[in-house]
């Protein structure tokens, strides 16, 4: 497969779940699916990220590796404002957290 480092770092990084007895499936991480919402950057792909840094808590998401793994492909795609963006929905929902 023709995969990009990004596509294969999701997959390296993907959680197995057990949906039901015997019946197992692969996700991806909520960082995985934030860097590639944030790549995207469509207005829908902002609501979803907000979603889920809502769902999984911003504790609990691994901003670091967000940043780490989008950075790069900011500068290749020369959108610096995804990076300034992504700061807003995280700000915002650290601020409903105890």
């Amino acid at each position: 497969m023709g995969a990009l480092p990004i596509e294969e770092n999701a997959v390296s990084r993907a959680k197995k779940i057990e949906l039901e007895s015997g019946a197992f499936v692969r996700l991806c991480t909520a960082e995985g699916l934030l860097v590639m919402k944030a790549f995207a950057y469509s207005p829908q792909d902002w609501c979803d990220i907000r979603g889920i840094l809502l769902r999984q808590a911003t504790l609990r998401v691994d901003c670091e590796y967000v940043l780490r793994e989008l950075g790069p492909l900011c500068e290749v795609k020369e959108a610096p404002e995804i990076m300034e963006q992504l700061g807003s929905p995280r700000s915002e929902v650290a601020a409903t957290e105890p």
